[in-house]
């Protein structure tokens, strides 16, 4: 989990060019978040609200992201 979602998130930010604090904040949280994930992993599934944001902002079906 940790590294798969972690996974989605750089190839979008490759993909397009995106910062890590804009992912962030078009996602609704704080770009504290993403870099825990980055570099601290994903400890315990994030919230059902979060995981649709990533799914959201990667354009990414949200199946994939869980």
């Amino acid at each position: 989990m940790t590294g798969e979602l972690w996974s989605i998130i750089q190839a979008h930010l490759d993909r397009y060019g995106v910062y890590e604090a804009v992912f962030a904040r078009r996602m609704g949280t704080k770009p504290q978040t993403i870099n825990t994930w980055k570099n601290l992993g994903v400890k315990r599934l994030p919230e059902r609200w979060l995981l649709e944001a990533v799914a959201r902002e990667a354009r990414t079906p949200y199946e994939d992201v869980l």
